[in-house]
């Protein structure tokens, strides 16, 4: 197989591939040489204008191509630019590298890559930025495994007999074909035409043959496809004699029958055509092959047909909702906007005109989306859509005030013509009912919250009650005024402790409307709090890093809540530092992130971190491994930051340190909560 890879009807096949899975294959040999490259992007990126990016591809090749040597493993990695890539081995040094756009799980992965692109001096920077996809590396590895699977049952067969004779290994080829072309028949990917360029390529290989073609007809229109040798533009005449019949309401099996024959009596009979047709109701599809030198040949044909059939009745659905689009676009409940590239409103749907009515935002066609009264979140996300093609899911904001207070939750996809955008679709669900419901379900969990709280109450005063009790009954007896002295010094420290144990029961269940959201500067507070955290630090010999952005935008959230929670992370923080398993270089570092939604502050130490188990259950009220601790400090902290918005969140390992990030969400007009 890999001395015909780059044979035409290989490149056919791979090219085809490539175009049908949406990613980029290249070709690579040994030493990390590119020696052919199928679907463009992202390796062409012009990157000679760059010499000092050229070596570093390079380089990247050679050590992706070694590290797959060495280990024998295909596994997703980066290239110097953030593209996510899989290298596939073959027999004979050879690689496939599948390569699908940048990484999807990373916020500002877009940003990085513009960046990056920038640096090496790029032309067209921000064109080239908006024509990448973006993929997760499971999708991407998923991919790469059928594609590797598909080379090996090839590799396996040809090793053998040079000819794809051993049924078994031809079934199980086809199968593995037909598995990864099914997964693609979803609406965002599914292009009938790429299939059929695909299900000829691949049924010349199969096939060992010297050309093929795709005809179809359906209720809808058709395509046909045809490849490979062309003797006197046979096959060219076999597609016109198809079509012809299509538009005149004849049989087109019957006209390419009567091709044939007459190719036959021009002395085209050497030109051995093997054909496979099925129809079912308004459904037909013919596969043929061109001087097959397979036993298995109608087998193949067969299989795909059956394939292709299901393909044709997809497309031929897909376009019947696509002439139905008015009708379903104001079924649905959810609220549609498209937007073209200039930022123009261009097709809005009856449920957004229902949902926004009531707020003087009016959607006319053709007007920007700009100052209709939208709020900042939406816009910046619908800006990124069409600028860079960022997708902006699961979002929520607020509209109106008061008793006019609506919830609405979002989403912001970029439209897509052939890798080039061309506009942004705004998906907007009125979540006001439900956001109703969420708050009820809210108030009954904290006032369950507060009936364990209670127990635990009772079992938490129950200590120092028993302890201050049996220090007055000691005081009745004892006159020694030292004595006496230390004993109401015991009483009171029990008195404050029950104290303290109900004041963090009063905070925990503090009524929701209480908390006054404002914008908040984050820097700025911590900033105002580092003198608390720096004599807290030297006081117990920990290094405190805070590493301040340059700059930071305003959150939304309560000073106050805010103060409270900082001081109980660090708190936890230091006291972790002080375990004995951590001897020396103790150390908190405070940092800053933020994407285009959400801001965080982070408390990252150095200490004997979390066990699995306990980071599960950390935040319930009671949880703690402290002895003389209440456990109710992170239950409070994750309460107020949740009323705010917010979140928090944990990352630990044992032995490795906990970071702990406060994240908010920015503050914007409308966006309160």
């Amino acid at each position: 197989m890999n001395k015909e890879i780059l044979s035409r009807r290989w490149c056919d096949f791979q090219d085809s591939l490539a175009h049908m899975l949406g990613i980029n294959i290249a070709v690579i040999g040994p030493g990390g040489k590119l020696i052919a490259l199928y679907n463009g992007l992202p390796f062409h990126y012009d990157y000679y204008h760059s010499p000092e990016l050229t070596g570093l591809i390079e380089g990247y090749l050679i050590k992706l191509t070694r590290f797959s040597n060495r280990r024998g493993e295909s596994k997703v990695v980066e290239d110097p630019l953030g593209i996510l890539a899989v290298p596939v081995p073959l027999e004979g040094g050879l690689f496939l590298v599948l390569s699908g756009g940048l990484n999807k799980e990373k916020k500002l992965c877009r940003q990085f890559f513009l960046e990056r692109l920038k640096e090496y001096g790029l032309p067209k920077a921000k064109e080239i930025s908006a024509r990448i996809r973006t993929i997760s590396p499971a999708e991407l590895q998923k991919k790469a495994g059928s594609v590797g699977t598909i080379y090996r049952l090839l590799n396996h067969a040809l090793s053998k007999t040079k000819k794809l004779e051993e049924k078994t290994t031809l079934l199980a080829v086809i199968d593995e074909i037909n598995k990864l072309t099914a997964t693609l028949f979803g609406p965002r990917f599914f292009d009938l035409n790429r299939f059929l360029g695909f299900v000829v390529s691949s049924l010349i290989i199969l096939c060992d043959a010297d050309g093929g073609f795709a005809f179809c007809l359906s209720d809808t229109g058709g395509a046909t496809v045809y490849r490979g040798t062309d003797k006197e533009g046979f096959l060219k005449g076999l597609e016109n004699k198809w079509l012809t019949a299509v538009e005149q309401g004849k049989n087109p099996i019957k006209a390419i029958k009567q091709h044939i024959s007459s190719g036959a009596k021009k002395g085209l009979g050497d030109f051995a055509i093997e054909k496979f047709c099925v129809k079912i109701k308004d459904f037909l599809i013919c596969l043929g092959v061109v001087c097959s030198r397979s036993r298995y040949v109608k087998t193949v044909l067969s299989s795909f047909a059956q394939q292709s059939l299901i393909a044709l009745e997809v497309f031929s659905l897909y376009a019947l909702l696509r002439q139905q689009l008015g009708i379903i676009l104001n079924s649905v409940r959810h609220g549609i906007i498209v937007i073209n590239n200039r930022g123009n409103i261009m097709l809005v749907n009856r449920a957004v005109a229902d949902i926004l009515a009531g707020y003087g935002i009016a959607l006319l066609p053709g007007k920007p989306l700009d100052g209709l009264g939208m709020c900042q979140a939406i816009k910046m996300a619908i800006h990124n859509a069409i600028t860079a093609g960022e997708y902006t899911l699961q979002k929520k904001s607020v509209l109106g005030e008061g008793k006019n207070l609506r919830y609405i939750s979002w989403d912001v996809t970029p439209l897509m013509r052939s890798d080039k955008i061309i506009g942004a679709i705004l998906v907007i669900e009125d979540i006001t009912e439900s956001e109703s419901l969420h708050t009820l379900k809210e108030d009954w969990e904290r006032l369950t919250t507060a009936s364990e709280v209670a127990a635990g109450i009772a079992h938490e005063i129950r200590n120092p009650l028993s302890t201050a009790g049996a220090a007055i009954q000691l005081l009745e007896k004892v006159s020694e005024a030292g004595r006496r002295k230390e004993l109401l010094g015991k009483i009171s420290t029990e008195l404050k402790r029950m104290n303290n144990i109900l004041t963090d029961f009063l905070n925990l269940s503090k009524p929701k409307s209480n908390l006054v959201l404002e914008q908040v500067d984050l820097l700025e507070l911590i900033e105002e709090m580092e003198y608390l955290f720096q004599s807290e630090a030297y006081l117990h010999n920990v290094e405190l890093i805070i590493k301040r952005p340059q700059s930071f935008p305003p959150v939304i959230g309560e000073i106050i809540g805010l103060k409270q929670v900082f001081l109980n992370i660090e708190k936890n923080a230091i006291e972790a530092l002080m375990s004995k398993s951590v001897s020396e270089g103790r150390r908190l570092v405070i940092s800053f992130d933020f994407d285009d939604n959400n801001a965080c502050v982070s408390f990252e130490d150095n200490g004997p971190g979390i066990s699995p188990e306990h980071l599960r259950i950390i935040q319930r009220p009671f949880f703690t491994t402290k002895k003389s601790g209440t456990g109710l400090g992170l239950s409070i902290s994750a309460s107020i930051i949740k009323r705010m918005g917010g979140e928090l969140c944990f990352e630990s390992y044992s032995g490795r340190g906990t970071k702990v990030s406060v994240l908010l969400p920015l503050g914007a007009k409308n966006d309160k909560k």
